[in-house]
């Protein structure tokens, strides 16, 4: 019996614009699948070695599989290069990208959503639409060390709302000792901040289409390093945090 065999579509595994949160836990989706199925990688911005482009594989050989997308701002694009197949999955890790301008998920594509959160979104907003709620794993390496802490608060620059750098962080570095994060850093460097640290500070702002966060892992990976998550509610968030037991 042939198997189906399930492609995982990115734009691109090189382009350092798409090394994120976003593509590792594809990743961790692609590897889960692939201990069932055959399943296999293809880019459709970036033509790479290691890996067949998009526009190069047969339709035949596409059409027999399941083709799973993530990239929620390249809706429109997908849709059109993939409108000749009815075997699209979305694996949604935010709201649905830019309705208000007609960036709509193709009501046929089944949706697979990586929160509670995303999900209850699309099942109010399409309820004809088959949603499918599936988690994702968060890396073994963040895990509480049992060192000392040394650092007070530790923020991430980015998502983050211009008060919490304009007012509340200067007025936190009067009496405490604060270490931001501005730039791309390694996760084993990132889960050893949160080891130093007794509180992370996470307070993010919409992002450029208008959602809010589709899970957030940040403050969980901050929870299983012993660290404090100090955060608002919005988005995925509602998933996991809740006051007072965070």
């Amino acid at each position: 019996m042939t198997q189906t065999k399930h492609w995982f579509l990115v734009p691109s595994m090189h382009d350092p614009f798409y090394v994120c949160g976003g593509m590792q836990i594809f990743m961790h989706m692609h590897e889960l699948v692939s201990k069932l199925r055959s399943a296999e990688i293809i880019t459709y911005r970036h033509l790479e070695d290691g890996y067949r482009y998009l526009d190069d594989i047969p339709s035949d050989e596409l059409g027999t599989g399941v083709l799973w997308v993530t990239w929620q701002s390249h809706i429109i694009e997908l849709a059109k290069r993939l409108s000749a197949y009815s075997n699209v999955v979305l694996y949604a890790q935010a709201e649905d990208f830019g309705r208000d301008q007609g960036q709509v998920t193709p009501i046929q594509w089944p949706i697979v959503c990586l929160s509670r959160y995303i999900a209850a979104d699309y099942s109010v907003r399409d309820p004809g639409r088959l949603v499918l709620y599936h988690g994702t794993a968060v890396n073994p390496g963040a895990r509480n060390a049992g060192i000392d802490r040394d650092l007070d608060v530790l923020v991430h620059k980015r998502k983050s709302v211009p008060y919490l750098f304009h007012e509340l962080v200067p007025a936190l570095q009067e009496k405490m000792t604060v270490e931001i994060v501005d730039q791309f850093i390694n996760q084993a460097d990132y889960f050893s901040l949160l080891n130093r640290t007794k509180t992370y500070l996470y307070w993010f702002h919409k992002t450029n289409w208008g959602t809010y966060e589709g899970f957030g892992m940040q403050p969980l990976e901050a929870i299983l390093c012993g660290s404090i998550p100090v955060s608002n509610f919005y988005g995925g968030l509602s998933d996991y945090l809740e006051a007072p037991f965070n």
